[in-house]
């Protein structure tokens, strides 16, 4: 339900900018078309047509011409000799012409690109565009302030001062700018609204999946290690009950026997708890590492002969280019987090496991490598985050509780190192970097 609200938010909004563009954008089609026609309303007004003044009997003298019929005159010659000069003054008079205005075939382009700028300067208009002229249907001239592609606006100045069979048409682009002085706060507000609205529903969503992904881990987390300690816990249970019920001599050494089998497997429920323990310590920033010189040498050298990874002798090899190196360190919690990586390496590896310490000028590389299945690139991100297991696998099979890899992550940084891991030639390669000491 959420989702849909936001949905619908989301295309009301989108549709608001769309409909305030759209408005813009006509709104500047009706005003370039206002300016076109004004502006050749104007040019023609004053330069479209040209005045010729005729006498307005210069037509019936010129019947009387034709007819022979001879013009009326006084009997005396004085008199027909002063209206004759009357006549003569009179008939250039303005009573006694007429005054013809004859439209011109041909348009000044350049004086109607001025009155075109006049107006579109009134509008607040700019942009590139072009004005032909053309006289039925044959273009006579054109002037362009531009290059005008294929998909500009065309519109025909429609005014009656144009005369019969011409046309004017501008062919113009639209101009943003002016769209967006127009209305640019409303779309700038509107967009601003937009892109906060997508960054709270994206931060939504974030939170919900990581709230989702926490409630998987956690579950998952439980889920396991429920099993882990219900399985030693039953073990040394019955290994209790058998000292008690299947002892009837009360044999000292069967006794011992037994109650050494419950005490191991209780010892792995408190080693299960002490690395809940550590890793809370480490996530809280509360654990204070007391840090002495140690060898690194030794100390791997060291873990390889305890217990489990002796066991594993033929499968774990171990390469130095230096017999010692010291770095400044927890001895305790480091040897924790190599054991983290160790058991990881054997738990998920292959036949063969590979350690190799190299040394430069300031710091130590430990590298453990394995050639096991590997995991997929797009878990590489998240395989030293708390309680994360490779999802499909089969958790009750392969011992673990997800907190080892992040813990030695946090050992590690804790030590002004680092982690990483990354899969080249089908092995699979985690590389420690700590700071060496002299």
């Amino acid at each position: 339900m959420v989702w849909l609200v936001a949905s619908l938010a989301l295309a009301l909004q989108l549709f608001r900018i769309w409909d305030t563009y759209t408005s813009l954008q006509q709104k500047f089609h009706r005003d370039i078309k206002t300016a076109l026609d004004r502006a050749v309303e104007h040019y023609y007004l004053e330069y479209g047509t040209r005045t010729i003044s005729i006498r307005t009997d210069f037509f019936e003298k010129l019947n009387e011409i034709d007819e022979g019929i001879p013009i009326p005159k006084e009997p005396s010659n004085s008199k027909v000799q002063r209206q004759g000069n009357e006549l003569e003054k009179e008939d250039f008079t303005q009573n006694n012409l007429a005054v013809v205005k004859v439209s011109n075939d041909t348009v000044n382009m350049l004086l109607l690109k001025g009155f075109l700028e006049n107006e579109m300067d009134y509008y607040g208009l700019k942009g590139v565009y072009s004005i032909s002229h053309s006289l039925r249907g044959i273009e006579l001239n054109k002037i362009a302030t531009g290059n005008i592609s294929a998909q500009g606006y065309n519109i025909t100045s429609d005014t009656r001062e144009i005369p019969l069979n011409h046309r004017i048409e501008l062919t113009y682009h639209p101009d943003f700018s002016y769209i967006f002085v127009q209305g640019g706060i409303e779309i700038l507000l509107s967009m601003v609204f937009l892109l906060l609205f997508i960054f709270a529903l994206w931060k939504l969503y974030s939170t919900a999946k990581r709230q989702r992904d926490l409630v998987t881990l956690k579950n998952d987390f439980v889920n396991n290690l429920s099993h882990e300690f219900k399985t030693p816990i039953s073990a040394a249970k019955v290994a209790i009950e058998a000292a008690q019920n299947f002892n009837p001599e009360n044999n000292i050494e069967k006794n011992k026997k037994y109650l050494a089998t419950a005490g191991n497997y209780l010892d792995q429920v408190s080693d299960m708890i002490n690395r809940l323990l550590e890793a809370a310590s480490f996530e809280s920033e509360s654990n204070v590492l007391e840090k002495i010189k140690v060898d690194l040498v030794k100390l791997v050298e060291g873990i390889l002969k305890e217990s489990p990874f002796d066991h594993h002798s033929n499968r774990i090899e171990f390469f130095s280019n230096i017999s010692s190196v010291n770095i400044q360190a927890d001895q305790f919690h480091l040897k924790r987090s190599l054991v983290n990586v160790l058991d990881n390496a054997l738990k998920y590896g292959g036949q063969k496991i590979i350690i190799r310490l190299e040394t430069d000028q300031n710091e130590v590389s430990l590298s453990i490598s394995d050639n096991g299945p590997g995991i997929a690139k797009e878990q590489i991100p998240k395989i030293f985050e708390q309680f994360y297991r490779i999802p499909g696998e089969n958790l009750h099979l392969i011992k673990g509780h997800g907190i080892g890899l992040f813990f030695a992550k946090k050992v590690i940084e804790a030590h002004n190192g680092s982690i990483e891991l990354n899969l080249k030639n089908g092995w699979t390669n985690f590389i420690i970097k700590i700071p060496k000491v002299s």
